[in-house]
């Protein structure tokens, strides 16, 4: 049944190990690593997008 958080209660018995949320710091910080490991694979971000600095509007994001 779900709750009023709007997720799924788990069912009897059941858990979540590992699981927990890290700080906009260990974001960016995750990413840096993956574009670091493409880019020692001869990978390239250039197509990735990439979030926007604070204060600016992504360029992918939809106009209006």
């Amino acid at each position: 049944m779900c709750g009023t958080s709007g997720t799924k209660d788990l069912e009897p018995g059941k858990s979540i190990k590992g699981a927990h949320w890290g700080g906009r710091t260990e974001a960016e910080k995750v990413i840096q690593e993956a574009i670091d490991r493409a880019t020692a694979a001869s990978m390239t971000p250039a197509r990735w997008s990439r979030p926007a600095p604070d204060g600016y509007e992504s360029q992918d994001s939809p106009q209006s």
